[in-house]
């Protein structure tokens, strides 16, 4: 594999770039609408968070609809590394699960700003995530699993429905979490919204 200069690979990309008209056309588009919101903002006029939301939602759909072949071979390709890595977790994937998930255990017993619901699915999640740990590092010690090895990893049974309900934890952590701060968000706007009914029906009557 050949080494390049940082000077080198520069000027690939700005070989790369100036070859794609398509990149130039939303580089452009992207560049005024940019130059167009300063403008606005030099003269305290306010714009809509919704026409920049518009812009880069026409920009993705141009890109997708002129690259739709290699999206969609993307897409395919994605799932099924998603699968894979959630079914079948190497070592560094599950180290990755263990990391992410203690770090949002400590973040919610310290941390105020993690409401209740969150705080006590990140502490289920946390505890349960390291019992397996613990179970799992008492399997490859019992049966000397070389843990960088795909095939010794998945050949032992155990070992393999350990990591595999570990990847569970890990998809439901994430889910419940969404669906918690979904929860809580309804409610909050919910409880917005009740005094200005109640001011509508006061009104009306």
């Amino acid at each position: 594999m050949n080494n390049y200069s940082l000077i080198d690979k520069l000027k690939i990309l700005v070989d790369v770039a100036s070859s794609s008209s398509l990149f130039l056309f939303c580089s452009m588009i992207f560049i005024f609408a940019l130059i167009f919101y300063f403008i606005c903002k030099s003269k305290s006029i306010n714009i809509s968070k919704w026409v920049f939301i518009g812009i880069w939602t026409v920009l993705a759909l141009i890109l997708i609809i002129y690259y739709n072949k290699y999206v969609l071979q993307f897409l395919d390709s994605f799932t099924d590394f998603i699968f894979s890595a959630l079914y079948f977790p190497n070592f560094y994937v599950y180290t990755s699960i263990i990391l992410i998930i203690n770090f949002y255990l400590l973040f919610s017993i310290i941390s105020n700003k993690i409401k209740k619901p969150n705080k006590i699915v990140n502490i289920c999640s946390g505890i349960l995530i390291d019992a397996m740990l613990g179970l799992i590092i008492g399997i490859v010690n019992n049966y000397n699993i070389n843990v960088n090895d795909t095939v010794s990893t998945y050949s032992n049974p155990k070992m393999l429905v350990m990591l595999q309900l570990s990847s569970s934890i890990f998809a439901s952590w994430l889910l419940l979490n969404l669906l918690c701060s979904a929860y809580l968000k309804l409610k909050k706007y919910d409880k917005d919204d009740y005094p200005k009914m109640q001011e509508i029906i006061f009104e009306d009557v």
